[in-house]
């Protein structure tokens, strides 16, 4: 007993006695209509209850007799009326604890009903409601909570059912009610004050997930979820929305809050099938009001890997997310905070406003301001899908943005060829429509995008080789190589032929042109601008070894466009006019077999693309845009993707000299590159006398070829030709130059004022000495407001694990863990790991890491007994959104099962190891209870004071 001196400890006699199995609880209960004789044992789950002690026939028997702290109450019962919990860290478990309906581990048949009100009272510390069915009047609420003492914190709704619902649709009556929306008022007490914010903090920690809620596909329906006030942590995952009102309502939100891994389906959809006109109905699928409020605490959050099918919304807007922070007709608080809308699918969406813009997200543009909303890597099925008004964090205003990171632009090779593929080019043609056939409306006024002809300097003739524009000022850039040494307007030079950049602004009714000239820089296949903070930073192929425009440059270099300046690139500076400007470096991210490394930016989505090229093919390199900016030295690459040569050859083209002449990708020479979202265009060909050995056009056209690869998938989705007289030209259709028709030039993705994406290609015209250079710009396909997206390339989503089913043993309450993993197609975005089923209480999982590169996911379960059982079974349900849960049967067995063998007196004074009450192992002795164990292998009970 000497150790047991030492650590102060007192082992008491047979003063107590555990009744059946060991439990984190101090007292289990039970609620089972059994139990009626006073006295009797009743076992449930392998636990024994003791009726008028911890058994009770129903809840208000039990509420009664009172229910301690720290616990766990069970109902076997078909069903429960209305009743109060008001005692902290309380656990309610359901017939189905643990038990998920879409993982298929839940008897539906043998459900415990609530049919009235569950309320918890103001400041309940720590409530699980797990494993019930609400049904009829079934409700959750929680209306009196306040700040500080009267504050509800760590609850956790989960594994439950909600339906059939006949809760009286209002305000503030949602099936789960927590707290009460609270309206600002406009005063500087109100938006200063955080104690005049009644709901801030009402709510510390609240966890729901898991659940299912299904309503009736109908007007006049209660909303779902409804949380005022919370701070913290709030979490709503993995649960399932079908009809019904509004899903999710978080009012008066700070903290982290996160909306992620959810399915919607039909949320918001007009029952009746009425027209846009007379639809009066509808509900939000997400509805964050007043979150974040700015001067109080801010709110960041995420809406991420959900699903929304045949989701509508309210109002004219029709937006299935809905952020509102005050209009014309209430309190304007800005939110301040951040929202990720990512890796979300939205699908199956038909109501739209009539002006054509349709959202699946919105917010009011002067409260949205300074609230930054990341909106990249969606999946739509209709390109017109729009997120309207919002300020990704790389902007400074908001804007509509059109659906980017999943749509294509797609060619027609045939003027025969069916619309029904999906979204196709459209040449840009007359202004008949209101999303715009001009330049974005403004640059330049009333002139036509396809008609607009840019002419460097005269003393400059060679082609263009690359463009860009820059979409905060509008101002054009355009990268050529001097043809001779020569002043041309201030010099000075360098010995051979540098590099010069054009910068073509729209001033007034003319056209303004700048020039910057760069030595030791490459003006092949593609350069970029980006405006950061008002400054236009050029993105080039440089420090070749050769002085003046070179086509094989070693690395990216990034500068600012300074009018009028020469520049050596090689160096890590330039001066002009006595000021100092930075020149980054981008380290290399392919080995020096690939060769001609050459950047292409993508604003809308964050993205840098490196392309390094070999005679094998081209290897495209991404990465996060602002890493590349801020940190070139140390940027980490998103993923690769290999373009291999001869990939796709041109064989059903309408023009027989692709169908023999094609020998896929590569055949022709590079002529630039761009990213946009998912998708990586490049641009390819030459003019009409051939080029470096490619075979010279027999039908008196040049060539100009597009590839498109998805470098998420990996996939190389198509190869077709531009086949537009208009655009190449013919000897027979000269288009509206009557000049010899040259080589494609640049390709990029800009979007529009409007906020529709247009794809952007430059070709040159004319004779030598007199060549003109042109853009063209073609938009997504539209018909009736809705715009189509070309899916039919997508490869089959599969996920699958490398374990069929896993076990465990442990000989004490210590436990086991394993290991597993899956594999994905490339465009399976995430994988979910969750544990679901009547003995998931007893395994925990946790995600350990992906791999980006192989598509591989993996997590470790963890198995540790909780005293209820010598055998456990559970399910792990991986998903994704796009594919089939995986469903892993887990089993488990240990020697280990409670402590009714435990003996109140050691028989060895040596004690070895020490335990919670729950059996899990301890590095030392607790307050309360403790379980050890002797070097004889006994053990005992002790109580540390």
């Amino acid at each position: 007993m000497r150790l047991i001196q030492k650590l102060g400890l007192r082992l008491l006699a047979a003063s107590f006695v555990l009744a059946g199995t060991l439990s984190a609880a101090a007292k289990d209960y039970l609620v089972d209509p059994s139990a009626t004789q006073t006295g009797a044992a009743i076992v449930y789950k392998g636990r024994t209850f003791i009726v008028g002690e911890t058994a009770f026939s129903g809840i208000w028997g039990l509420l009664g007799a009172g229910i301690e702290e720290n616990s766990d109450v069970y109902f076997n019962v078909n069903a429960v009326g209305s009743f109060t919990i008001s005692t902290s860290n309380v656990r309610l478990f359901g017939r189905q604890a643990f038990c998920h309906e879409t993982a298929n581990t839940r008897n539906t048949s043998n459900e415990t009903q609530i049919t009235g009100t569950l309320k918890i009272a103001k400041g309940v510390k720590g409530i699980m409601i797990n494993g019930f069915t609400f049904s009829g009047n079934g409700q959750i609420i929680c209306n009196e909570a306040g700040r500080g003492s009267t504050a509800v914190e760590n609850v956790e709704i989960v594994y439950n059912r909600f339906i059939n619902t006949t809760v009286t649709a209002g305000e503030g009556n949602a099936i789960v009610n927590l707290g009460l929306a609270w309206r600002p008022s406009n005063s500087d007490a109100a938006i200063n004050d955080p104690t005049k914010w009644a709901c801030n903090q009402r709510f510390v920690n609240v966890t729901i997930a898991h659940n299912v809620f299904k309503g009736k596909n109908a007007t006049g329906q209660p909303n779902v979820i409804q949380v005022a006030g919370s701070g913290g942590n709030t979490s709503i995952v993995d649960n399932s929305f079908e009809y019904g009102g509004t899903s999710i309502s978080l009012f008066n939100t700070c903290g982290n809050f996160n909306i992620d891994h959810n399915r919607f389906i039909n949320v918001g959809a007009d029952a009746a099938g009425k027209t846009e006109k007379t639809y009066t109905g509808g509900y939000f699928a997400i509805r964050l009001y007043y979150i974040g409020a700015r001067k109080v605490e801010k709110a960041d959050g995420s809406v991420c890997h959900n699903i929304f099918d045949g989701c509508q919304g309210q109002s004219t807007m029709f937006a299935p997310i809905r952020l509102f922070s005050g209009n014309s007709s209430e309190t304007v608080i800005a939110p301040y905070g951040s929202l990720a809308v990512n890796h979300n699918h939205f699908k199956n969406k038909t109501s739209y406003r009539s002006s054509g813009y349709n959202y699946v997200f919105y917010a009011d543009e002067a409260t949205a301001e300074n609230f930054t909303v990341d909106w990249r890597y969606n999946h739509y099925d209709q390109s017109e899908l729009c997120f309207g008004m919002i300020q990704p964090a790389w902007e400074t205003r908001t804007g509509r943005y059109f659906a980017s990171s999943s749509e294509i632009f797609e060619h027609t090779t045939a003027a025969s060829e069916s619309e029904g593929t999906g979204t196709l080019l459209d040449y840009y043609g007359a202004k008949t429509a209101p999303d715009g056939t001009y330049f974005g409306g403004e640059y330049p006024p009333k002139t036509r995008l396809k008609n607009q002809t840019f002419k460097a300097n005269t003393t400059i003739t060679t082609v263009v080789q690359s463009f860009d524009r820059d979409d905060v000022t509008g101002n054009f850039y355009f990268m050529q190589v001097m043809n001779k040494q020569g002043s041309n307007g201030g010099g000075p030079y360098y010995g051979e032929s540098p590099c010069v950049v054009t910068e073509t602004a729209y001033a007034g009714s003319s056209f303004k042109e700048t020039q910057m000239f760069l030595d030791f820089a490459g003006h092949g296949s593609n350069m970029a601008v980006l405006n950061v903070n008002g400054t236009c930073w050029m993105f080039i192929g440089g420090c070749s070894g050769a002085k003046g425009g070179s086509t094989t440059p070693t690395k990216i270099c990034i500068l600012p466009f300074v009018a009028g300046a020469t520049v050596d690139v090689r160096k890590n500076s330039f001066t002009y006019n006595g000021k100092t400007y930075e020149i980054k470096h981008v380290n290399r991210s392919m080995s020096a077999s690939y060769t001609h490394p050459y950047p292409s930016v993508d604003r809308d989505n964050n993205l840098f693309v490196e392309r390094s090229r070999s005679s094998a093919g081209d290897y495209f390199t991404v990465y996060d845009l602002m890493d590349v900016f801020n940190n070139p030295a140390n940027a980490k690459p998103i993923k690769q993707l290999f373009m291999k040569a001869g990939s796709l050859p041109i064989r059903n083209s309408s023009r027989d000299f692709y169908n023999t002449a094609d020998k896929g990708f590569k055949t022709w020479s590079d002529q630039g590159f761009t990213i946009s979202g998912d998708y990586i265009y490049t641009w390819e060909g030459n003019a009409l006398d051939g080029y470096e050995g490619t075979p010279t056009p027999t039908d008196g056209k040049p060539t100009m070829i597009i590839n498109v690869a998805n470098w998420r998938t990996g996939e190389y989705v198509y190869r077709k030709a531009v086949m537009k007289g208009t655009v190449y030209g013919s000897s027979s259709d000269p288009g509206p130059y009557k000049l010899n028709p040259g080589e494609p030039e640049g390709i990029k993705v800009h979007r529009e004022s409007n906020g529709r994406a247009s794809l952007w290609i430059g070709a040159v015209n004319g004779k030598s000495g007199a060549r003109q250079y042109n853009v063209y710009a073609y938009r997504l396909k539209r018909t009736n407001g809705q715009g189509r997206v070309y899916n039919t390339h997508t490869p089959a989503r599969n996920l699958n694990a490398d374990k069929s089913s896993m076990s465990f043993y442990s000989y004490t309450a210590d436990g086991s863990s394993d290991n597993i993993r899956c594999s994905v197609s490339p465009d399976v975005r995430d994988v979910h790991f969750s544990v679901s089923g009547d003995g998931a209480n007893a395994f925990t999982v946790e995600k350990t890491g992906g791999d980006v590169y192989n598509n591989t996911h993996s997590a470790r379960v963890t198995f540790r007994p909780d005293g209820s059982n010598y055998d456990y079974n559970a399910t792990l349900r991986i998903s994704a959104p796009g594919v089939n849960d995986v469903l892993i049967p887990l089993s488990a067995r240990t020697e280990y099962s409670g402590v009714e063998n435990v003996m109140t007196t050691p028989t060895s004074s040596e004690i070895t190891d020490y335990y919670d009450i729950n059996g899990r192992h301890l590095d030392a002795p607790v307050r309360g209870i403790n379980i050890v164990r002797h070097a004889d292998g006994s053990f005992s009970k002790i109580i540390n004071r």
